[in-house]
């Protein structure tokens, strides 16, 4: 799933493997602060529930820990890396 600029230039992608994993949720430094990867999120997350998957999961570096926090994800293990979160 890739976000768009106002220019239609590509800022940020995602995607949700059948497993219910979001996967490759990256965005643009220049874009980052402005609700992109949330906005990605928040939609990766809709689409989940509209294929009635009973969760969703992802792996995160420990620096975005509070911003999947901030969106609802809870930590499920953590390590020295990453971080991985689960969302009913």
């Amino acid at each position: 799933m890739p976000a768009f600029s106002e220019k239609r230039d590509a800022v940020g992608t995602g995607r949700l493997v059948p497993s219910g994993k979001i996967a490759r949720q990256a965005v643009l430094a220049e874009y980052r602060g402005e609700g992109v990867g949330s906005a990605m999120l928040i939609r990766l997350v809709e689409e989940a529930r509209q294929r009635d998957f009973g969760q969703v999961y992802l792996h995160a570096q420990m620096h975005a820990l509070n911003f999947n926090k901030k969106l609802g994800l809870s930590v499920t293990k953590k390590s020295i890396l990453k971080v991985a979160y689960r969302m009913s």
